[in-house]
């Protein structure tokens, strides 16, 4: 049985809080006592624990880093991406990232709220769902430095991008190609990114004088597998659209797969568009026209207002950055596009690629 702190101290006949501060190098442990401590310690060849020694400090040198908890979340691009920004700010400090993904989650409600959090200095949470009850303790006890990805909190750090402009930018673009029948393959029904990017959908319509449409609005969660199933079960039925915007790229390939199962081109009979700029949008048949949304940019981003919040404590007040995206103009989209026209329209909001 590996020996503790609480050996060391019975060895030694002192305290337990002084054994601390001997591991410490605390200047107030007498010389002698602190002499005898080292040598039972070295006796006895302890080896404290660093999480252990971190909670006496108040400090563990961990970073919680939580994510939903789908079996497919650390094999998607949009998470690499994040964790890779991340990784790129971390890695030169002492902070170890540590990975969490809680059993226990509610599609609606999110994260566990009684999660414990002692384990950590400070925690980066992507994406939890709108009503995020582990968001909303941590918006009430404010003690605990915290930066949120693709999220918005009034109190807390956060890190998003700006999906309603990206996703009216998207729309835009394919009403501009003369499509007004525009099929809408969105996410998760309560995550915040789904319900930007629907609002973002329907100022465009708005915009551009086009009726708002719920039966071709439908919810594939994200998920490829998910969109090819609605998307094939969609043909069968018999109904036809003008175009296809899914609220993220997997969700577009899994669609442009049933669309050729069917017989059917792309963009030639159905044009479709994604969102992210994943990195085989560009290598797909036909390459995905897209919004690139800057994941890197932003996983370095939360990594650095987390280390400023940690470093400085209260003194500073919420921060947070909202990016940015790009629509990328690739071959999935066709039509008798305008590009002069378009261009002196929107000629901060293009990128071709």
């Amino acid at each position: 049985m590996p020996i503790t702190i609480q050996d060391i101290a019975k060895h030694a006949k002192v305290s337990t809080a002084t054994v601390s501060r001997v591991l410490n190098n605390s200047p107030k442990v007498d010389p002698q006592t602190r002499q005898k401590v080292l040598s039972i310690i070295k006796k006895f060849n302890y080896k404290p624990n660093p999480l252990a020694r971190g909670l006496i400090r108040q400090k563990t040198e961990s970073i919680g880093l939580f994510v939903p908890p789908s079996p497919y979340f650390f094999s998607q691009y949009y998470f690499r991406e994040i964790a890779r920004g991340i990784s790129e700010v971390l890695g030169p400090t002492k902070y170890e990232l540590i990975i969490k993904q809680p059993k226990s989650f509610d599609i609606n409600l999110g994260y566990p709220s009684d999660i414990s959090l002692d384990s950590y200095d400070g925690l980066i949470l992507i994406s939890p769902p709108k009503d995020d009850r582990l968001v909303k303790q941590l918006e009430i006890l404010r003690k605990k430095p915290t930066v949120i990805i693709n999220f918005r909190s009034s109190v807390l750090n956060f890190v998003d991008l700006d999906n309603v402009s990206e996703a009216k930018k998207m729309t835009e673009y394919l009403i501009n190609l003369g499509h007004k029948k525009i099929l809408f393959i969105n996410g998760i029904p309560t995550s915040l990114n789904s319900l930007d990017r629907l609002e973002g959908y329907k100022l465009a319509l708005l915009k551009n004088n086009i009726s708002y449409n719920p039966s071709i609005v439908f919810y594939a969660d994200f998920d490829q597998a998910k969109a090819y199933d609605f998307m094939k079960k969609f043909l069968e039925s018999g109904e036809s659209v003008d175009a296809v915007f899914c609220a993220n790229d997997l969700m577009a390939i899994g669609a442009i797969c049933a669309i050729k199962e069917k017989g059917l081109r792309v963009p030639e009979d159905i044009p479709v568009v994604g969102f992210d700029d994943i990195d085989i949008a560009g290598y797909f048949d036909p390459p995905l026209t897209t919004i690139h949304q800057p994941l890197f940019e932003m996983g370095k981003k939360a990594a650095e207002l987390l280390l400023n919040q940690i470093e400085n404590g209260e003194t500073i007040k919420q921060e947070y950055v909202i990016f940015q995206g790009e629509l990328i103009i690739r071959k999935s989209c066709g039509g008798n596009y305008d590009k002069e026209i378009y261009d002196k329209k929107n000629s901060d909001l293009i990128v071709e690629r």
